[in-house]
């Protein structure tokens, strides 16, 4: 059937579970995309798809509609500056270039915070990399402009806003400062050549990408991300994530008390203790 064949391109391409947003999800998003490209049958919009790149970045799109504003979930970038200030010594740890990935980026609220994070704990723009990949050529447009709207400012403490963004009617326009410090790329964490040729990175955020995955991609994904962490890099998922299961190489840590270094390290916005390679989620 034309759709059961969508969403097996979906699960390839991208490797998202249709049980994990709903059969129902992907036929409006397919029905969507058809109206957009006045489609009218699904064999047609079928056969389009499966040729043009374009088209299926659209269509992922309209699956996972990207809800991300900055410092959102706060205490992930409290627990990454403690660690910064507290632990992040470059002599000690042996490098001189402090390496974060974020993945998948989206319409980059996330790494443009991770760089706002960098300048407020005073590490300069030649002091770190920022490397910031998404799946979607949409998003990384969206991101290189680095305008928002009020929906990408949430919560009570916004005094960023003052600070790093100006207001051009109707947007919120970031400042070059913390843009130049962000490296745009277009991958997918699921293939092959994510890994190669890329230098570890100290830290990862790689947030609320693993929930639409089934478990055997999910095995996938975290075995690509061991690889490029270092043995005593952080990885942070999403509150609601776990790699429980999926990978015995990783602990969580304490993050509302500090961070210690370890081996892989995952973390999570909310307190808990163990004491082996970490992560935080």
């Amino acid at each position: 059937m034309p759709r059961h064949y969508i969403e097996q391109l979906l699960q390839q391409r991208m490797g998202l579970h249709s049980a994990t947003v709903g059969s129902s999800t992907v036929a409006r998003a397919v029905e969507q995309r058809m109206r957009a490209c006045s489609i009218e049958t699904v064999n047609e919009y079928r056969d389009i798809v499966t040729h043009s790149d374009t088209e299926l970045d659209a269509l992922i799109e309209a699956v996972v509609i990207p809800e991300t504003w900055f410092f959102r979930e706060k205490t992930a970038f409290r627990a990454l500056s403690d660690w910064l200030r507290n632990e992040w010594i470059p002599d000690r740890a042996g490098a001189a270039v402090l390496r974060i990935l974020s993945v998948p980026c989206s319409s980059g609220e996330e790494p443009y915070t991770l760089a706002m994070c960098l300048a407020e704990c005073g590490i300069r723009s030649n002091e770190a990399r920022i490397d910031a990949v998404d799946i979607s050529s949409i998003n990384l447009e969206k991101a290189r402009q680095a305008r928002y709207g009020r929906n990408s400012f949430r919560g009570d403490d916004i005094l960023y806003r003052d600070r790093y963004f100006e207001y051009q009617a109707p947007y919120y326009q970031l400042s070059n400062a913390v843009r130049q410090r962000v490296n745009f790329q277009r991958g997918n964490i699921l293939e092959n050549e994510f890994t190669r040729d890329r230098s570890p990175y100290h830290v990862i955020f790689c947030r609320n990408l693993l929930i639409y995955f089934d478990r055997p991609t999910q095995h996938r994904a975290i075995d690509q991300l061991e690889q490029l962490l270092t043995e005593s890099g952080l990885l942070f998922l999403g509150h609601a994530e776990s790699i429980i299961g999926v990978s015995d190489d990783f602990e969580t840590v304490p993050v509302m008390t500090g961070l210690t270094k370890a081996p892989p390290t995952t973390i999570r916005p909310r307190p808990t203790s163990s004491r082996r390679p970490s992560r935080i989620s």
